[in-house]
């Protein structure tokens, strides 16, 4: 399950996006809750929900953008929108909204199934509701309700992440900054943040004795060489990483600093769990030199044994900045990494950049 809070507006044009879903055949109303007097309206229209929300809003005008929008998303159809409402029903109590006048939308336009809730950040005494932390919250109340614990998937994914073969500390943050954490050393210690919370910590002494193990792998790296100079042919620069990280499970990762161009690059490479310096397979020169000449290939001419379901693909997939999963605790027995379910919102709210589609992540190391 993933859950994320929108940015705060200041005007409810969530209200006509979600009934503009309703009047297309796209989303259904599943819940209205305590707008007042509208309650017992047989009729509802979009702008009386608007216009309500809008006048509660309003007892506090130090408050420029009262607009509460989250989404609630399930993996693919794993919830019934059933599920979804009783999800968001406990989760918006947790938030400090279940009194709170709301609405929550069922989207069926997607292949995730997901929900979107609207209300007000001002109650009807006039006072804002409690925002600090909201994001962080709002994953740590999704994960009990779920009967998540984090920290038992951190330690997979850190277990998992300690089977590559990388030469620093800084490449093994990077494979897990792939899942979203963060990671910092402290009192001998590297700690594994998420959350905002350390969910687990691996000793520096273990590390460097991984490290000190390490062997450069020429033949991978002059295979790595080939298939990078093999697309250039196909894929421009700036959508070459995607490419490979979708078909080969090889993620690219440029250090930049100060907004300057990338000065050098990182690879890694997912299906062999191993971590190369860039240089070692390409000049980040000749990387970006790409001129291709032919036409990309369909995935479907693609070999099987390199399309993206790939077990390294599966286990580490990048995150967006605040986006986050909610693995139910019976699903932790297996060792998993953090999924991303990229349709939780649309292009509609958050505009078609957002994303930075096809564009390789960068790392300031």
């Amino acid at each position: 399950m993933i859950v994320k809070i929108f940015d705060p507006v200041a005007v409810f044009e969530a209200v006509r996006y979600n009934t503009n879903k309703m009047e297309k055949g796209k989303g259904e109303l599943l819940k209205i809750a305590n707008f007042g007097p509208l309650m017992g309206y047989s009729e509802k229209r979009p702008q009386d929900f608007r216009a309500y929300l809008e006048a509660v809003s309003s007892l506090n005008k130090r408050i420029k953008k009262p607009v509460f929008h989250a989404a609630i998303s399930a993996a693919g159809k794993t919830s019934s929108k059933e599920q979804l409402l009783e999800i968001a029903e406990k989760w918006m109590q947790k938030m400090g909204y279940g009194e709170q006048p709301y609405l929550v939308v069922f989207h069926k336009d997607t292949k995730n199934n997901h929900i979107h809730l609207v209300s007000s950040r001002i109650d009807k005494q006039g006072k804002k509701i409690n925002s600090g932390f909201e994001k962080f919250r709002a994953v740590r109340e999704m994960n009990k309700i779920m009967g998540v614990q984090p920290g038992l998937i951190a330690n997979d994914d850190v277990v998992k992440a300690l089977t590559y073969q990388f030469s620093t500390r800084a490449q093994l943050a990077m494979i897990l900054e792939q899942s979203g954490y963060k990671l910092r050393e402290k009192n001998e210690k590297m700690e594994v943040i998420k959350f905002g919370q350390v969910q687990d910590k691996v000793a520096l002494s273990v590390l460097d004795k991984k490290i000190k193990k390490f062997v450069y792998d020429k033949e991978r790296a002059i295979q790595l060489k080939e298939i990078f100079a093999a697309y250039q042919a196909y894929y421009k620069a700036d959508s070459l990483p995607e490419y490979l990280k979708r078909v080969y499970g090889i993620d690219l990762i440029f250090h930049s600093s100060n907004g300057k161009p990338a000065y050098g690059y990182t690879v890694i490479d997912h299906q062999q769990e191993r971590v190369f310096k860039g240089g070692e397979i390409m000049p980040i020169k000749d990387l970006q030199e790409s001129k291709p000449y032919k036409t990309p290939l369909p995935d479907d001419d693609i070999p099987s044994h390199q399309r993206s379901e790939s077990k390294a693909v599966r286990n580490f997939q990048p995150q967006e900045k605040d986006e986050y999963e909610v693995v139910p605790i019976e699903a932790q027995s297996q060792p998993k990494s953090i999924w991303i379910v990229p349709d939780i919102d649309d292009e509609a709210i958050n505009g078609r950049n957002r994303r930075r589609k096809k564009k390789a992540r960068t790392n300031s190391r």
